[in-house]
């Protein structure tokens, strides 16, 4: 993403490189890949090939919380630290 724009900048992230940031993030809540969960469908947490960076940071903060909570069959929000920095 290079030189840390800042968060209201709009930014450009293809699809394969969001579900990297949503793997690593998913891997930083609880040591597994979202290539241990079943099925999860992460298309619908995607903003789309430009966005916001503030946006694309939610997008993953969801999308590993959402897959995390569905894999565990429980809401596990209230475990997940903000929106970090990627």
């Amino acid at each position: 993403m290079g030189q840390n724009p800042s968060a209201s900048e709009t930014i450009s992230m293809d699809f394969d490189k969001f579900l990297r940031y949503v793997d690593r993030r998913f891997q930083d809540i609880c040591g597994l890949s979202i290539n241990d969960v079943e099925d999860f469908d992460f298309h619908d947490y995607y903003p789309g090939e430009t966005a916001k960076k503030i946006e694309y940071a939610q997008a993953v903060q969801d999308a590993a919380r959402d897959c995390l909570s569905n894999a565990a069959g429980d809401d596990v929000a209230s475990y997940i630290s903000p929106v970090a920095e990627y």
